[in-house]
């Protein structure tokens, strides 16, 4: 209780007395005692609390323990691959919708503009900005000039 920012560490320590009091066997206490360290503790991973259970505890009892961190190890990773594969998901519609959009922009720009708006179509291609290129999709629409055009993308 003495280490500097324990007050900062108050609720969770709180919150894992309450996830203990829902516990019915020794083996989920240390389960539940296990993630919180694994979670919590940035610089301690299962290697290490490997060490430590060979230190302290019988080679049964430290088997059970390094299994149940192992465990949680895997469900870390299986979380990790989860979210990654969330990320690539988005990311992959992002790419989708600025690609239909550059598409949209160049069909645009060639009906209305020919050849000759052909020119301002490397610097559309430069811009990641979804909400930019739905602004320029929606101004070759209404634009007179192609320089009134140039002035939007150059924004």
């Amino acid at each position: 209780m003495f280490t500097p920012g324990y007050e900062e560490k108050l609720p969770e320590i709180i919150s894992l007395m309450k996830a203990l009091l829902e516990k019915h066997t020794g083996l989920q206490y240390i389960e539940t005692i296990l993630r919180y360290i694994l979670n919590t503790a940035d610089n301690i991973g299962v290697a290490d609390l490997e060490g430590m259970v060979e230190e302290n505890l019988s080679s049964t009892q430290g088997e059970v323990i390094m299994t149940l961190a192992e465990k949680i190890k895997q469900e870390g990773i299986q979380q990790g691959i989860q979210q990654g594969i969330q990320q690539g998901i988005q990311q992959g519609m992002q790419q989708g919708i600025r690609q239909g959009l550059l598409e949209t922009i160049e069909m645009g720009i060639h009906l209305r503009f020919g050849a000759e708006g052909y020119r301002l179509l490397s610097s559309i291609s430069q811009i990641e900005d979804i909400n930019l290129l739905k602004a320029i999709k929606e101004a070759v629409k209404t634009v007179n000039t192609l320089d009134e055009l140039r002035t939007i993308v150059e924004e």
